[in-house]
C-alpha cells in the first residue's frame, strides 16, 4: 500500500470492566484485517483524510484512547482463520461467519451494504438469482466466496460463462472488462461498485443497479476473538456506535464519502440491540 493506515484505539481500565480476568492479554497495537481496499468502505488515502468510512468510525469511537490499529490486506479465505490463530484482532462479517465460526462481535452493524450489479448500459440484465447470471458472462474477484449454489456456479463454470478477476484492484478494472464486454456484470457492494465507476475512464458505458436478491441492507459487524478482550472492544465499539448515532456524527461520516445514512445505523436498532 501507498500508506499505511494508522488510527488510535483504547481501552478502558480494567478495573472498569468486571467481565475481565487477571490473565487478560493487554496489546498497544490491534491488527483490522480486510480482504482489499474497497473504497469508499477501507481506503488508501495519501494523505490520511479518506481512509473510507469503517475506519472513519473506529477512529472517531476511540479518538480519546491510546491503541493503535494498523490495517493489513488479507485473501478472503485467509480472514476468518487469520482471527483465530494470528495477530489479527478485528475483521468485518456478516451474521453467518459470525455464527459459524463463534467469534465475538459487536451487537450493532458497523454499517449496511447493499449489494449492487454493475453492467453496460446498453445490455439489458435483470438480476433475480442464479438463473439469471446463467446467461451472461459474471466476473468474480478470485478468491472471494459466495453463498453454497451461488459458488456451486463459480466452481463449475470458471473459464467458461464465469471469468474470474485477479489482483487487489480487481474491481478497478471491473468497469473496463464490462466495457470492452470481456464480462457482462459483476456483482458486490453498491457503494464501492458506483465509486469505482464514477472514478472510470469508462464510466458513461456502464451503470450500477441496487438488488435485493441477497437482502435490503445486508448488517455487517465488527467480529473479534471470543476471549474477554475481544469482548472488550466488541462492548467499546457498540457503546461508540449507540453515540456517533446520537450525536449525528455519524450521518457526517457517510455524507463525506458521498453515502447516505442509509449505510448505518438507526435509532431503532439501538433500541433493538439494547432494550
Amino acid at each position: 500500500m501507498g500508506s499505511k493506515i494508522v488510527l488510535r484505539l483504547g481501552l478502558v481500565v480494567a478495573s472498569n470492566i468486571g467481565f475481565l480476568t487477571p490473565n487478560t492479554v493487554w496489546a498497544d497495537t490491534l491488527t483490522f484485517s480486510h480482504n482489499g481496499l474497497l473504497c469508499p468502505i477501507v481506503c488508501d488515502s495519501p494523505e490520511g483524510s479518506r481512509n473510507g468510512y469503517v475506519l472513519d468510525i473506529l477512529s472517531e469511537i476511540a479518538a480519546k484512547y491510546e491503541t493503535k490499529v494498523k490495517f493489513q490486506i488479507l485473501p478472503k479465505t485467509r480472514l476468518a482463520r487469520e482471527l483465530k490463530k494470528s495477530d489479527t484482532d478485528i475483521l468485518l462479517l456478516p451474521s453467518v461467519p459470525l455464527k459459524k465460526y463463534g467469534f465475538a462481535a459487536t451487537k450493532l452493524p458497523i454499517v449496511y451494504y447493499s449489494m449492487a450489479v454493475m453492467r453496460r448500459k446498453n445490455f439489458p440484465f435483470k438480476f433475480t438469482g442464479l438463473d439469471s447470471l446463467k446467461k451472461v458472462k459474471w466476473g468474480v474477484v478470485s478468491g472471494e466466496k459466495w453463498r453454497g449454489k451461488y459458488q456451486a456456479h463459480i466452481e463449475e463454470n470458471k473459464g467458461i460463462s464465469v471469468v474470474e478477476i485477479f489482483g487487489s484492484k480487481a474491481y478497478d478494472r471491473a468497469s473496463e472488462l464490462i466495457a470492452r464486454k470481456r464480462i457482462d456484470v459483476v456483482i458486490s457492494v453498491f457503494q464501492m461498485l458506483d465509486l469505482k465507476r464514477k472514478n472510470s475512464r469508462f464510466a458513461e458505458d456502464v451503470t450500477v443497479d441496487r438488488t435485493n436478491v441477497f437482502g435490503n441492507r445486508v448488517p455487517i459487524h465488527a467480529a473479534f476473538k471470543n476471549n474477554d478482550f475481544g469482548k472488550l472492544w466488541a462492548n467499546r465499539i457498540d457503546s461508540g456506535l449507540r453515540e456517533l448515532r446520537k450525536s449525528g456524527r455519524l450521518k457526517q461520516i457517510f455524507s463525506k464519502y458521498d453515502v447516505g445514512d442509509e449505510a448505518g445505523i438507526s435509532a431503532a436498532d439501538v433500541e433493538k440491540a439494547f432494550n
